[in-house]
């Protein structure tokens, strides 16, 4: 129920293009299990309330809803075992610093999310983030700050 559209350097290595495809799909898939086969616009029109601190500038802001927020839990938990696999396979340092990168937005989602109530996020998500979450990559090599933001994701509502 959707098209994604690659570029053509997305295939520039085997790598490169099945961790897009992967994060395609797994947006894909967050949104069957959050909403059903025939329901794919059942949250369109919650607030978008939450700040989302890797998007945030001096000049602009960018705040999703909790729906979008479990889309990218689910994917970023993902995202951060591929990564890792990869670091250990290639031993690159881009794929220790991508794994790096999707285990702290991981760590921040699911921090956000388990503090959510049952009338802001249904019990089947509510299950999926608790099973999810300690199969995915911790997060590592954190500032001060980092760490912050994942003890307290609730700063960042308005």
């Amino acid at each position: 129920m959707g098209l994604a559209y690659f570029g053509r350097d997305t295939f520039s290595s085997p790598y490169v293009g099945s961790a897009s495809i992967l994060h395609e799909a797994l947006h894909s898939k967050a949104q069957y299990i959050a909403r059903g086969l025939f329901r794919y616009q059942l949250d369109e029109n919650a607030d978008e309330n939450i700040e989302i601190p890797w998007w945030t500038t001096k000049n602009s802001r960018t705040y999703w809803n909790l729906s979008r927020s479990f889309d990218a839990f689910h994917v970023y938990s993902h995202i951060s075992l591929l990564h890792a696999s990869a670091f250990i396979t290639e031993g690159s340092k881009e794929s220790l610093k991508l794994c790096q990168v999707a285990s702290f937005r991981a760590a921040f989602l699911s921090s956000l999310l388990a503090r959510a109530s049952s009338n802001e996020l249904d019990e089947e998500r509510r299950e999926l983030v608790a099973w999810l979450t300690p199969l995915a990559i911790k997060p590592f090599g954190l500032t001060d700050e980092a760490r912050a933001i994942i003890a307290n994701p609730g700063r960042f509502e308005r």
